[in-house]
Order: C-alpha cells, then structure tokens, then sequence
C-alpha cells in the first residue's frame, strides 16, 4: 500500500471489524472460535496503531467494513448468497481438504469469502492487494463487483513472510515476528536470529532492495562469495 501511496494512488485501508468476528477460514483446518466486538476493538485498536506507523496520511483512506455489513438485513444476505454457488466456494482447497477428511465445515465459514468480497463492492476497489493465502478470496470479490455492474478489480498477492522460527507465518500470537516499533537494535537482534534459508525472503519482502539486487545477493550466497554471517548483518542493518 505504501508502494501505491509513493506513486500517487489513494491507499484505501479495510480494518476487517466485521469479518473478524466471524474469523477467516483461510489455511485453517478446523473452524475458528467466533470473536465478539469488544475483543475485536482492542485488536483493531493496536493494529491501526502500528499500520500508521508505515502508511502516508495524505492518500489514505481506512474504512471499517462494519460500515457496510453491519446495516445488511435478511434480504440482503439471501441476495448475496444467490450470487454463488456452492461448487465455486468449494474451488477454495482448504475447504475441499476438510470435506475430504470429513472435517466439519460450518456455513459462517462458506460465509466469510462472501463478506470480505463486499468490501471489494462497497469501495469499488481497482485492485486489491493481500498475501497467497487471500487469492480465492479476492477473486471473490471480483466476481461480484462484476456481477454488481462494476469493473472487476486486479488482484496483487504477496508471499507470506516467514517468522523469526524459520517454519511459520510471522504472526504476534506465534511469537515469531519483528515489530516496526522495535527499538534498531531489537530489530536487528531478532534478524541476526532467522535462520540463514530465510534471508533470501526477508531480503526481498522486508528489506526495499531491488529485486536484481537480491538475486545478486543470493547467488553470491550460493557460490560462495558472499559470507552468510556478513549477508545478514547487513539484512539486519537493512530491517
């Protein structure tokens, strides 16, 4: 988002408060826990703390799709469900792999893609950005903008970035991640911890060098040319 911002566009923010109550699906293999809004508020409060922290003010927007979901009745939720069918939420494979291994799958989860895809209607989004994990679910949303009578937005996924563990996503709940409000020297503490598969990824996702340059990197890695130790120093010194 920050990249769009750089270059002129109008960075529009979605704090899933809605959503979040009902849980995303995406990758899990069980259903999740429902949150109510007052666990949902303090999350949304210390995200949109630290979000700010990397966004330009100027171009941005941030919405709540509370705004939207929250004001639909009845009759909207029946007109939103006749727009899918349940072979095409079943394209999504996690769903498919639960159905297989007769794993319970619950209708607010068949429900969650479909809530997320209005977001795409309700702001008439150009493209929407997010990681691997969110592909089906934005192509949702395109699907109904161009049902909707809008122009279908692009979608741009990203690579997951894996943790400080080396095996996970980077997520505060694993313990795992590096906060953009650490202090320099915790950041580089931490980065000085992964392990030395992961600098190839760190330096592409989380360290703004160009991708040319990364490719250098890793293959001096490779051919031994570049000492690992010092390659991750400077990603340190980079993050």
């Amino acid at each position: 988002l920050r990249r769009f911002q750089e270059l002129g566009h109008t960075a529009v923010l979605i704090v899933g408060d809605f959503t979040a109550q009902v849980g995303d699906p995406s990758g899990k293999s069980e259903t999740r826990r429902r949150l109510d809004a007052d666990e949902v508020g303090g999350y949304v409060s210390g995200v949109l703390d630290t979000i700010r922290e990397l966004l330009l003010p100027e171009n941005l927007e941030v919405r709540h799709n509370s705004e939207w979901l929250g004001q639909m009745d009845m009759g909207d939720v029946l007109d939103l469900t006749s727009q899918f069918t349940i072979s095409r939420i079943m394209d999504r494979e996690d769903f498919t792999n639960r159905w297989e291994a007769r794993e319970p799958i619950s209708m607010i989860e068949f429900m969650y893609p479909l809530l997320q895809a209005m977001d795409s209607v309700a702001i008439e989004a150009d493209i929407e950005l997010g990681g691997t994990d969110q592909l089906f679910n934005n192509l949702v949303g395109r699907d109904l903008q161009e049902r909707k009578g809008q122009r279908g937005q692009m979608v741009m996924t990203v690579p997951l970035l894996v943790g400080t563990d080396g095996a996970k996503k980077m997520s505060q709940s694993l313990d795992n991640y590096v906060s953009v409000k650490d202090s320099p020297e915790e950041m580089f503490g931490k980065t000085m911890s992964i392990p030395d598969g992961l600098m190839d990824q760190w330096f592409r996702l989380a360290a703004y060098l160009p991708a040319n340059e990364v490719d250098s990197i890793s293959a001096g890695i490779r051919d031994g040319a570049l000492h690992p130790g010092a390659t991750k120093r400077r990603l340190a010194r980079e993050i």
